[in-house]
């Protein structure tokens, strides 16, 4: 306990630190702490592309369908700037690079505003190849579409997925990922300190990785492999199935309702299990628990 304060007491003073040299740097004037205006700056996206990069920094990112159909049907870009905080777009070689450029000192970053950069792409129906997106804070938003491959990274934000493609990858230092409605070949999704949701999911291959969490599945079908790791979390399964199910846990809780019958193999140092008798020529059912109860019913 005493280790802690000493602790929050460093970090309290480097805070002071860190402001009064801000302050020093802005002549010890109040108005330093500028308040930040943003204004919605609009780009037609023009030549043509079938992948996606998108380099948010610091930014809402968010892939929709767009709102009010147009003649030509084109993409356009929505993205919420400030004088200091720009948006570069660039085509080539088949890619369309949007990337969020920031300006500022260090400094500068002691600033007031209600609001935060947005990267909103409205893009069409179409056939498109790989989505890649890299943000540091900011959540993340893809709308229905169809890719062949998606790849997400994010140090803290939510990222809500509804894009179906070929393989799926979300890694997420903190916060919740959420899919639904979709479906793909192979799905990985490792979060540090956050809830994973699926709803409506078909795919051939699911694993999902995490410190702290907890997993909640519904109507999710993994044709070959089902596999759930975590050190803290309860897991609970509602109408799911997996050719294999792995499920391994540290602390928590595992309730699921599954489909079809399974032969299981089951584990825990505290806690009760109650699991269905086997199914002869079910697939393996291997759920593990340190510290939680075990509970599995089949129909």
């Amino acid at each position: 306990m005493k280790k802690l304060i000493v602790i929050g007491i460093i970090l309290m003073v480097l805070g002071l630190v860190v402001g009064g040299v801000s302050f020093a740097l802005m002549g010890f004037r109040l108005q330093g702490f500028k308040t930040v205006e943003y204004e919605t700056k609009t780009t037609e996206l023009r030549g043509d592309f079938r992948n996606i990069h998108i380099i948010g920094d610091t930014a809402l990112i968010a892939l929709y369908h767009p709102r009010y159909p147009t003649l030509d049907n084109g993409a356009k870009l929505e993205s919420l700037e400030s004088e200091n905080r720009r948006t570069v777009v660039s085509v080539e070689d088949g890619t369309l690079t949007i990337r969020l450029v920031d300006e500022r000192k260090w400094y500068e970053h002691m600033e007031i505003s209600l609001n935060s950069p947005e990267l909103v792409l409205y893009l069409p129906e179409g056939d498109y190849g790989d989505l890649t997106i890299e943000n540091s804070t900011g959540d993340v938003q893809i709308g229905n579409y169809e890719f062949d491959h998606v790849r997400i990274t994010c140090s803290t934000g939510d990222v809500d997925l509804q894009a179906s493609a070929k393989s799926i990858a979300i890694e997420t230092g903190t916060g919740e990922i959420s899919l639904s409605n979709l479906t793909a070949e192979e799905i990985t999704l490792n979060v540090t300190t956050g809830k994973v949701q699926l709803y409506k999911v078909n795919c051939e291959v699911l694993s999902t990785e995490g410190d702290t969490g907890k997993v909640f599945f519904q109507d999710v079908a993994a044709e070959r492999s089902l596999a759930i790791r975590r050190s803290t979390g309860d897991v609970k399964l509602t109408g799911c199935d997996g050719g294999s199910i792995t499920i391994r846990t540290g602390t928590g809780d595992v309730k699921a309702t599954l489909r079809t019958g399974k032969v299981f193999r089951t584990k825990t140092d505290t806690g009760r299990v109650e699991v269905p008798k086997d199914s002869p020529g079910g697939g393996a059912c291997e759920i593990e628990t340190d510290t939680g109860d075990i509970q599995i019913e089949v129909g």
